[in-house]
């Protein structure tokens, strides 16, 4: 094979085996050099990022602390990714917001970056809102993203057709017709994108770092022993270890559990449990992490939201081979969003009525953290008081995400506080709170040492120490539509 050949994923000829359960094997392998297996719709043109806004000094696009904010076809005019830097390059806060905005050719919803930023990708859609049908590269994260090339269309089946065995039925094709999560398994080249929607099966895509996205290959739901049933599982979570890897796809009545393996082929996928409790309810749709987190310190646990119960927070042990629930609490407030700590003891979960900390996630036996900032009507629940777009005061409410920056020291909570009125209708707001994520509260502010006069005179006395920023607030967002989930935090 020539240096530089793209590696394309396939399905391979792998049957059904025994695991104690009969349980369907599928591939997700790298083939030999040929042609590309993508739809061949009219590619379209890569659109030019056209940066709004000014980045603050200190506050580079080099820093780690970066909240991408997709549209999710919220109604605003702006088509396309929000990017706001909250942290230095130094690791304090920003002194100052500003937004930059990445276009895209049209409403962008889920958006994924790889764990470890060698690439990312996101779905957007043609008609300025759901369904989201094209799947996107995205380059250059550090730097400032990009789209770039022609999109995926997951509504077009691959060309040259794919064989796919085993075939449970005749009529599984390998689309869908709406993407409601991503997440990756693997890095660079031979990383694969999986792509969950409304649809029977999980999505491959790669070619991720040389555009645009080929097909991947396709893992039925049907054909797994016991099956899963013909249902829509539109969100999906992986695991942030290299393979053996986790992945839980999740829908309105149940959530289906898969064991990946790195094999000669690539990688293969194992459907090995599945839980019908814990589906997250009919007569709604959720989207992006769709209410659920495995732990990074501990993939056999996690926690899944809105289930059994519209209130419930569980948490979830003994992943994947079963989905066994640990602990359940329940909230005066509907939450919408959850994410663990890097260290795994401390979850942060968002909601209506601000957002929770709880210890346990380890452990599968959650409980709260007494709040740092209380909500007043609720006891349990953060609310920290911001500086709205009109000069005004508001508690941060009705959360529709929670992340924490990649060095774990700070926060973010994205949410739109009753009352608040934006120009524009871009009510919704980002805060960025320093954070521990041993203890749940926030650490005590440290001075920030200034720099004095250059020469100083001998009798002038150095300058007093200034506190660091203690939030930082990011106003004029798009909305998020409603069972959204589709922060990323770099």
């Amino acid at each position: 094979m020539k240096k530089g050949t793209l590696h394309l994923v396939r399905l391979t000829s792998v049957r059904p085996r025994m695991f104690g359960v009969a349980v369907a094997l599928i591939a997700l392998g790298l083939a030999a050099c040929g042609k590309s297996s993508t739809p061949s719709p009219s590619p379209t043109a890569t659109p030019t990022p056209v940066p709004t806004g000014t980045v603050t000094p200190g506050c580079t696009t080099a820093s780690s602390g970066i909240a991408f904010l997709p549209d999710g076809g919220g109604g605003s005019s702006f088509q396309g990714i929000q990017v706001v830097h909250f942290e230095q390059v130094g690791g304090q806060l920003c002194a100052a917001p500003a937004i930059v905005q990445v276009p895209f050719q049209g409403s962008v919803g889920p958006f994924w970056i790889a764990p470890d930023d060698s690439f990312a990708v996101a779905a957007y859609s043609t008609t300025g809102g759901p369904p989201f049908t094209e799947i996107q590269d995205v380059c250059c994260i550090a730097g400032g993203i990009i789209p770039i090339g022609s999109a995926y269309n997951v509504t077009l089946v691959p060309t040259p057709a794919p064989s796919v065995t085993p075939t449970a039925e005749p009529s599984i094709l390998p689309v869908l017709s709406d993407v409601g999560g991503l997440a990756s398994i693997g890095s660079g080249s031979s990383g694969v994108g999986v792509v969950a929607g409304f649809g029977n099966g999980i999505l491959a895509v790669n070619s991720l770092t040389f555009a645009p996205p080929q097909f991947g290959g396709f893992a039925p739901y049907q054909g797994a022993t016991p099956g899963p049933g013909f249902l829509d599982r539109p969100t999906i979570v992986t695991s942030n270890e290299t393979p053996p890897t986790t992945l839980l796809v999740r829908g309105s009545y149940d959530i289906l559990g898969y064991h990946t393996t790195l094999v000669a082929t690539g990688y293969q996928f194992k459907q090995v449990s599945q839980s019908t409790t814990l589906g997250y309810g009919t007569n709604k749709v959720l989207r992006g992490t769709g209410g659920m987190a495995i732990n990074p310190a501990n993939s056999a646990t996690g926690i899944v939201i809105q289930a059994p119960g519209t209130n419930s927070i569980a948490s979830i042990t003994n992943l994947p081979s079963a989905i066994n629930v640990g602990s359940i609490l329940t909230l005066p407030s509907t939450p919408r969003s959850v994410t663990i700590a890097t260290e795994g003891k401390i979850a942060i979960v968002g909601a209506d009525d601000g957002f929770y900390v709880l210890t346990g996630a380890n452990t599968g036996g959650l409980s709260f953290v007494a709040p740092f900032a209380p909500n007043p009507a609720d006891p349990r629940a953060n609310a920290p008081m911001f500086v709205g777009c009109n000069g005004t005061k508001y508690r941060m409410t009705n959360v529709t995400s929670v992340r924490l920056s990649s060095d774990q020291k700070y926060l973010v909570v994205v949410g739109s506080p009753p009352g608040q009125s934006c120009p524009g209708g871009l009510n919704t707001s980002l805060i960025a709170l320093p954070f521990n994520t041993s203890t749940g509260i926030q650490p005590t502010p440290s001075p920030v040492p200034t720099k004095g006069p250059t020469p100083a005179p001998p009798a002038t006395p150095s300058p007093v120490p200034t506190a660091a920023p203690t939030m930082f607030t990011q106003n004029g967002l798009i909305n998020q539509p409603g069972d959204t989930d589709y922060l990323i935090v770099h």
